[in-house]
């Protein structure tokens, strides 16, 4: 696939420069008696969206969710500032509060809709947590955990992963000081990325299911003069980290797309008119946006070549659209002093105008955006409802005493299994052998539980202590309760 990407990139650049003389790519122009797919006030076969906007200016910032219905705010907890960030029911920022021998301790915090507050990492004599930034798709936020009690300097990057609950590390072994730009994530939220100095501007890709040391990519790119396209310009990486895009300006009325693969090659296309957006689709094809005067057109280049997907008469200001999904929402104005959210649906090409945004003196920015689902009966026989791994944990957290009737319980593992809501449970008493129960959560909103089953060690197994008509689940996620950093954490293997 990324052969036939290249031949069909490079076989536009050839044809440019044969017609051209000059330049290296050509220009993107839609002709006037040439198709374009229709722009739609309302359109039932476009889904509607749910989506999250943020509208800042030098003095304000405020979270906004919006709909066909039309836009409400979102209010910040108290405890929020402006470096927070939120999913559209919790939000994620920084506190700090003091010890007891006055010392200043760091912990970034998930507040839920509820009010109450989960520490995913805090401050101890080790590490000390640092930076935020939120995935694409609003389940994961990543972190530096920075090594505080020696002076080599290192760090580590984490992930909180909110759809499956805690939290782990992705990349290790880093340099503090050779961090040289914020972390950023791709459009489907699989791939993380920054730039450090060692001693060389590199470009490292890290994917957030593996834990590793991560390799310098697209090395034969100059990251020193796009450092700041990479911190906070038009970009995005490929699922597996073997292909780049961005953009740049060039000159007046013309902007450069760049494509580069990991094994060398560097395509640079001379674009009339702005690059906005770009975004690698799984298939390893390229949608991307481009603003010319007030006409916004979309693109899709593939194997195959290079197609409008749609045309609007508008002056964008956001686009926001997942690896995955068949959809984009976008903030533009079709006229001065008017702001709307629109959904493009790309196979189809179809645009539907969702709703008018509030006016605001500031920016404004789609941070997140999905389909709007009709409501399913998610009931389950025996307990109140499905449970994310997240809330399993909490629950946990909360009532491993009464749980194990054990005042002396200490977490080690929780296992979660295949079956709704239940999950294996190890634990210590008094700091003696380890025991394992098998428990179900009936309701986490007015504490109810069943124990399954109790297990032994036997020969390096875990087996029931008694005979039982229900028969184990399988595990599907194994969370280990780690005392240095005081969280769960999420492993690979079990």
């Amino acid at each position: 696939m990324l052969r036939f990407l290249r031949n069909a990139v490079i076989a536009i650049a050839v044809a440019a420069l044969i017609i051209g003389g000059l330049l290296v790519m050509s220009q993107r122009v839609i002709k006037g008696g040439e198709k374009s797919p229709q722009v739609l006030s309302a359109s039932k076969t476009v889904p509607s969206l749910q989506a999250l906007l943020v509208q800042s200016n030098s003095t304000t910032k405020k979270l906004l969710s919006c709909s066909e219905k039309g836009c409400s705010v979102i209010p910040a907890p108290s405890s929020g500032n402006q470096d927070s960030f939120s999913d559209g029911s919790a939000w994620y920022g920084y506190s700090v509060h003091q010890d007891k021998k006055g010392n200043e301790i760091v912990a970034l915090e998930k507040t839920k809709a509820d009010g109450s507050v989960e520490k995913i990492s805090e401050q101890n004599q080790l590490v000390k947590p640092r930076g935020l930034t939120m995935s694409s798709d609003g389940t994961k936020v990543a972190y530096f955990l920075d090594n505080i009690h020696d002076n080599q300097g290192l760090t580590e990057l984490w992930v909180y992963d909110n759809s499956q609950g805690g939290a782990k590390v992705v990349a290790e072994n880093l340099v503090q000081k050779n961090i040289a730009t914020r972390v950023r994530w791709n459009a489907s939220s699989r791939v993380a990325w920054f730039l450090q100095d060692a001693p060389s501007r590199q470009f490292l890709a890290v994917p957030v299911q593996d834990k590793a040391i991560p390799t310098p990519r697209f090395k034969q790119v100059d990251w020193d003069a796009y450092s700041n396209i990479a911190d906070t310009g038009v970009m995005d990486v490929s699922d597996d980290s073997s292909l780049v895009a961005f953009a740049k300006q060039t000159f007046f009325g013309f902007s450069q797309l760049v494509i580069a693969e990991d094994s060398g090659s560097v395509t640079r296309q001379s674009i009339k008119g702005d690059v906005v957006f770009v975004r690698w689709t799984e298939n390893d094809a390229l949608f991307y946006a481009v603003q010319d005067g007030t006409n916004l057109t979309f693109w899709m280049v593939n194997s195959t070549g290079e197609r409008p997907v749609a045309r609007m008469n508008v002056r964008l200001r956001s686009v926001h659209s997942s690896g995955s999904a068949d959809l984009a929402a976008f903030v533009a104005d079709p006229r001065p002093g008017e702001t709307h959210l629109y959904v493009l649906q790309i196979s189809t090409g179809l645009v539907k105008d969702e709703t008018v945004i509030p006016s605001f003196s500031g920016d404004t920015f789609v941070v997140q955006a999905n389909e709007i689902q009709a409501e399913q009966d998610k009931a389950i026989a025996g307990i109140a409802g499905q449970l994310q791994d997240t809330e399993l944990l909490a629950f946990v957290n909360d009532y491993m005493k009464d749980i194990t009737s054990d005042a002396q319980a200490d977490p080690e593992r929780m296992l979660v299994t295949d079956s709704p809501n239940t999950v294996y449970l190890d634990y210590t008493s008094g700091g003696l052998a380890e025991k394992r129960i098998l428990v179900v959560i009936q309701d986490a909103i007015h504490p109810q539980w069943k124990i399954l089953a109790h297990y032994v060690p036997v020969a390096g197994q875990w087996k029931r202590d008694q005979a039982a008509d229900n028969a184990d689940p399988k595990v599907k996620r194994l969370y280990e309760w780690e005392d240095a950093v005081s969280q769960w954490i999420l492993k690979e293997t079990y």
